[in-house]
C-alpha cells in the first residue's frame, strides 16, 4: 500500500511539473510568436507561407493563454485580487495581457508541488528534522512566488531611479535649445534607449499617450502607476506644476537633477557609514570562529595530548 502511495504521489508531482513547464513554454511561446510576426510584418515580408506558420502559432499560443486565463479566473480568490495583482506585475515588468494568469497558476502550482513532495521526499527517521524541512518548505511554496516578485519590482525600480538625473539633463539640454516638451521627450527616449532601456520605454509610453489625447497630467501620473517610483511621481507633480503656474521648466528639472544626486550622495554615505555595524554579524558566524579554529586548533590539540599522556 505503501508503494502504490508513493508511486501516485510520484505521478501527481510529475504532472505538476509538466503542467508548470507547460505554463512556462506557453508564455515564451506567445512573447517568440508576437515579435516574429511583428518583424515580419513591419519589414513587408512577402513570404506568405512562413508568415501564416508565424500566424498560426500564435493563434495557438493566444488560444493556450486563453485556457490558461479560464483556469485561473477559477482559482479561489483570484477575483478578489486581480486589479492589485496586475499593478504588481506590472511594475515588475510583466506587461502581458494574462501575466497576472499565468502568476496565478504558477503560485498554485509550486504552492502545491513544493509541500508535497517534500511530505513524501523527506526522510521521516528524525521527526523534528521532517517537520522543520516540510514547514520550510512549506514556507518557501507560499510565500516564494510573492518575494520573487517584490524582488522584481525592486530590481527594475532601482534600475529606473539611477536613469532619472541622466534624463533631466537630456531634457534640460533639449529644452534650453529650443525643442518643445512632447518632442524633447521623445528624442530623450531615442537617445536614452541603448543606456536606460526600462526608463526610456516609459517616456515613449507617456508621449504616445499624449499623441493619443490623454491629458498631460494623466499621463504623467501613469509614469508613477506602471512603475511605483517615488521620483517620478515628485517629477510628474513638478511639472505640471510648473506648467500650471508658468515657472521655467528648465530650472524645475535642472534643480530636482541636483537634489536627486544630492540625495543619492547622502545615501552612499549613510550606507559607508553602517559597514562596519553591518559587517558585525557576518564576521562573528563565519570569519572568527574560522580563525579561532585555526590559531588555537593546534595548540588545544598538544594540551589534549599532554592530559593523554599524564
Amino acid at each position: 500500500m505503501g508503494g502504490m502511495t508513493m508511486t501516485w504521489v510520484m505521478i501527481v508531482l510529475g504532472l505538476a511539473v509538466i503542467a508548470a513547464a507547460g505554463v512556462v513554454v506557453a508564455v515564451l511561446l506567445v512573447r517568440e510568436s508576437r515579435r516574429r510576426v511583428a518583424v515580419r510584418r513591419a519589414a513587408g515580408d512577402r513570404d506568405e507561407r512562413a508568415l501564416a506558420a508565424a500566424e498560426s502559432v500564435e493563434r495557438f499560443s493566444s488560444s493556450m493563454m486563453g485556457t490558461l486565463a479560464t483556469v485561473a479566473q477559477r482559482l479561489p480568490g483570484a477575483g478578489n485580487e486581480s486589479d492589485t495583482l496586475s499593478v504588481k506585475l506590472l511594475r515588475a515588468g510583466f506587461t502581458g495581457e494574462n501575466a497576472v494568469a499565468v502568476f496565478l497558476v504558477l503560485r498554485v502550482l509550486v504552492a502545491v508541488v513544493l509541500p508535497v513532495g517534500a511530505l513524501f521526499l523527506v526522510s521521516r527517521d528524525d521527526l523534528t528534522q521532517f517537520v522543520l524541512l516540510v514547514g520550510v518548505v512549506t514556507a518557501i511554496g507560499l510565500l516564494g512566488p510573492q518575494g520573487v516578485l517584490d524582488r522584481l519590482t525592486a530590481r527594475r525600480q532601482e534600475t529606473i531611479r539611477r536613469g532619472i538625473p541622466d534624463t533631466l539633463d537630456l531634457l534640460v539640454v533639449c529644452l534650453e535649445a529650443g525643442v518643445a516638451l512632447d518632442s524633447a521627450m521623445q528624442r530623450v527616449s531615442r537617445e536614452l534607449g541603448s543606456v536606460h532601456p526600462l526608463l526610456a520605454d516609459e517616456l515613449l509610453t507617456m508621449t504616445r499617450r499624449v499623441t493619443a489625447g490623454v491629458p498631460r497630467e494623466l499621463a504623467m501620473d501613469g509614469l508613477f502607476v506602471r512603475t511605483g517610483v517615488d521620483e517620478l511621481r515628485t517629477l510628474a507633480s513638478n511639472m505640471v506644476q510648473s506648467e500650471k503656474w508658468g515657472t521655467s521648466i528648465v530650472t524645475v528639472l535642472r534643480v530636482f537633477g541636483d537634489q536627486l544626486r544630492r540625495r543619492r550622495r547622502m545615501e552612499a554615505e549613510k550606507r559607508a557609514a553602517t559597514a562596519s555595524t553591518r559587517m558585525l554579524f557576518p564576521l562573528m558566524v563565519f570569519i572568527f570562529p574560522v580563525i579561532f579554529i585555526v590559531l588555537l586548533g593546534p595548540a588545544m590539540l598538544r594540551i589534549g595530548n599532554m592530559f593523554d599522556q599524564l
